[in-house]
Formats: C-alpha cells, sequence, structure tokens
C-alpha cells in the first residue's frame, strides 16, 4: 500500500504513528504543509528534528508532486478541514480522480460554515475513499454532515508509549496525597478558571491535594492570582506547601515528566475536539476526569472505573469528581491502571494496524468510475 499523508507540521504525536505505518509494511510518504503557530509555540512546541528521507515540506500539490514521482499513483490522506492547502488537495484529488480520503478531528462549525460541511459530506460520498473520523463524537458529526455510515470509520490520534513509569506518591511537597494534573492552554475554552474554581472548593474540605497546571496562556495572570488570593496555605504541617503549582509551558517531550507527577489528569474543556493530553494521562496510568464536551473523554472514560465524565463548566460537579480521589488516594491508583488498559487501543502500532486494515477495506469497496 502506497500512502501520501499530508498533515500540518511534524509532532512526537505524528512521528510515533508514521513509524508504526511504515513498520507495518505500507509505502510512507509524509507531507508538512505549515509551520508551528503562535498558539503552539506559546505551549511549548518546537521543530527540533531533522525531517526523515521520507519526509518533506510544501504547501502545494505542484511541488510536492516535483519531488514525489509517483504521487497520482498513492492514496492520498488528507488531514485537517480548513486551510486551503487541504481543499486544493481534495479537488485536485477530485479533479484527477485520485484515490484519497480525509482523517480529520470534529468540527463544531457554525450557521454559516455549515454549507461547507454538506458539501465536504458529499465530496466524500461521491468521491472518497471514505473518512477517519477522530472520536466517537466527531464519527457523529460527520454522520448528521450526512456522510454515510460505511464510509466513516474511527480513528484517534497516537498516545506514545510511555517511558518512564508514574511515581508512586506524588511529589509536589510534603503532605501530599493525592495531585491533580492539567496540561493545556490555559484559555477559556480550556475551562482553567472553572479548573481552579472547583479545585478551590476540593482544597478546603480536604488535606493532601496540589494542583499542578502545566502550560501558558491567556489567563495564567488570572490563574495566579486566584491561587495567590483562594488557595492559601494554612499553617500546620503543610503549610510551606504550594496548593496550586503553575509549570509553565514545556516541550511536547518533557509533557510525560510532568504527568509523571500526578494521579489523576483533569481536562475540564468546553471544547476539545479529541483532548491529547487526556489520552496521555491514561496511558502514564492516572485516573481520568474529563468534560463531556472532550473526544477523548467520551471514548476513553468508563464512569466509575477509570475516571469520571462531567458536564462542561459545570465546577460543582468537576469538584465533586475531584474530591472523590481526594478522599480516596488509593482509588486513583486503582482507576489509573484500569485507563492505562484502555489507552492502549490509541497506542501507535495499534492504530496504524487498524488504520492500514480499515484503508484497504475502503479500497476494496471503492466504486469503479
Amino acid at each position: 500500500m502506497k500512502i501520501c499523508y499530508w498533515t500540518n507540521y511534524p509532532s512526537r504525536y505524528q512521528a510515533a504513528f508514521f513509524k508504526a505505518l511504515r513498520g507495518a509494511g505500507v509505502d510512507l510518504r509524509g507531507v508538512y504543509f505549515t509551520v508551528h503557530d503562535r498558539y503552539r509555540r506559546r505551549l511549548g512546541w518546537r521543530e527540533a528534528r531533522a525531517l526523515e528521507p521520507w519526509e518533506l515540506r510544501a504547501s502545494c500539490v505542484r511541488a510536492v508532486r516535483r519531488e514525489i514521482p509517483d504521487f497520482d499513483d498513492r492514496i492520498q490522506v488528507c488531514t485537517g478541514f480548513f486551510g486551503w492547502a487541504y481543499w486544493r488537495l481534495v479537488l485536485y484529488c477530485v479533479a484527477k480522480k485520485l484515490a484519497w480520503c480525509a482523517c480529520t478531528e470534529g468540527s463544531r462549525g457554525g450557521f454559516f460554515t455549515w454549507p461547507l460541511r454538506v458539501f465536504f459530506a458529499r465530496l466524500v460520498n461521491r468521491y472518497a475513499l471514505g473518512v477517519f473520523a477522530i472520536g466517537s463524537v466527531a464519527c457523529g458529526q460527520y454522520a448528521a454532515w450526512g456522510v454515510r455510515r460505511d464510509k466513516i470509520a474511527w480513528h484517534s490520534h497516537s498516545t506514545p508509549v510511555p517511558e518512564r513509569a508514574r511515581v508512586e506518591r506524588s511529589v509536589t511537597g510534603e503532605g501530599v496525597q493525592c495531585t491533580f494534573v492539567f496540561c493545556g492552554a490555559l484559555t477559556g475554552r480550556k475551562a482553567v478558571k472553572v479548573l481552579l474554581r472547583a479545585f478551590a472548593r476540593v482544597y478546603a474540605q480536604v488535606d493532601g491535594v496540589a494542583l499542578r497546571m502545566v502550560g501558558d496562556g491567556p489567563l495564567r495572570g488570572w490563574c495566579e492570582a486566584f491561587a495567590r488570593k483562594r488557595l492559601v496555605p494554612t499553617e500546620g504541617a503543610g503549610a510551606a506547601r504550594q496548593a496550586v503549582v503553575m509549570v509553565g509551558a514545556v516541550a511536547p517531550e518533557q509533557v510525560e515528566e510532568e504527568l509523571a507527577k500526578g494521579d489523576v489528569i483533569v481536562l475540564p474543556s468546553r471544547y476539545d475536539a479529541w483532548g491529547m493530553t487526556l489520552a496521555e494521562g491514561a496511558a502514564m496510568g492516572l485516573a481520568m476526569i474529563g468534560s463531556d464536551r472532550t473526544g477523548a473523554a467520551a471514548d476513553l472514560i468508563q464512569e466509575g472505573e477509570n475516571g469520571y465524565l462531567v458536564r462542561a463548566g459545570d465546577a460543582e460537579a468537576l469538584a465533586a469528581a475531584m474530591l472523590r480521589y481526594a478522599e480516596r488516594p488509593e482509588m486513583a491508583a486503582e482507576h489509573g491502571a484500569r485507563a492505562r488498559a484502555a489507552a492502549e487501543r490509541t497506542f501507535a502500532a495499534v492504530r496504524a494496524r487498524e488504520f492500514a486494515r480499515q484503508l484497504g477495506d475502503f479500497c476494496d469497496h471503492r466504486p469503479r468510475r
């Protein structure tokens, strides 16, 4: 199977998936059509590695065809949904009758973009092999746009297999029994205000809890001010410890090190098409708390077994879920072991095998034109 896989920019997550695809015998060429934007750079993303011989960077089909002589003979995997590079590729495939498929996250969109989504669904139904939807939420969204169910395959972003084990007891400070970890942009969409207000309720009721916030963003100043005002250490044995540790932005390669210091991964986003750090935390053996508007939460959390699903924006419900772990730290370890098992379906080797198998099925059912 020969594939040309288009994606935005190099990342450790994509690299693991690409390596697994090639290990599964797929003749793969990777194409990156943009660079890290300001948002990603602020979160610590960098392009540190050199590209492999089978990878290239190009923003248009013409440039890629010059570099890949058998371009038109390859299955074109189109990722993303918005952007000129994406749509130029899709329209080229349609015009030249090339084999292609989409591989994208879900998209909430709005009234004004609905015609584009309907147009996309018609293109997939008539011309594409199919669409790999990132998560079950995305599967439902594509079906709602009009994509035929037999053209939709469940997929996920690849979670790197952890290289280290989670520490048995959090290392935030003396007396800490349960550490919650948030990893992501400090923005309203990630609901960091909701998270801190929920944690303040837990902190007021239970000793020995801490929150580590990994990331940066426009609400960092608000988070720091809230922590200074509302989460002041009480007198006593734990007075020296910080209730909230603002770690700041770290490179993706360092996320695992930060997650290893926690017991529970929390992602209370108002919307996350997938939510990579929830899957990473689960892979590390952390119990999960995620919002009902986070794609990974819908697919990975088994309520009361490996984590808890809470309503987005509901600080009271989030506090109640966090309180369960704060009062019973041993339950976090039990749920974490089950979370690890749930996350295994997102590991790169598993996803690569399933992707290649499903793509083969799509090809077998491709209509003759």
